[in-house]
């Protein structure tokens, strides 16, 4: 559920659009990307931050020094949901 006041960055999709991955055109100090060269299907159009519009067709439109850090625990609530979700799931010997 998207709220007033959430803690939530939101990005828009284009199921349609297309890129070809590059380190010349990603927006990183990286001089590589070991998916140089491969063509994708469904690229991200737009990106809320903090209410703001950060990314825009291609567009990089943050600000340096808006970001935050949030302190967040190493194994949040999640990951012992999923390791319930995996010992429920997993097989058993039928006794006979």
């Amino acid at each position: 559920m998207i709220v007033e006041g959430a803690d939530a960055d939101l990005v828009l999709w284009d199921p349609q659009g297309t890129k070809t991955i590059s380190a010349k055109t990603q927006h990183s100090k990286n001089d590589f990307n070991i998916f140089e060269g491969r063509t994708v299907r469904g690229i991200a159009s737009h990106t809320i931050s903090q209410g703001r519009v950060v990314y825009a067709m291609g567009e990089l439109r943050a600000v340096q020094g808006a970001g935050r850090y949030i302190k967040r625990p190493a194994f949040g609530p999640n990951f012992k949901a999923q390791q319930i979700r995996t010992q429920d799931l997993a097989p058993t010997a039928v006794i006979r």
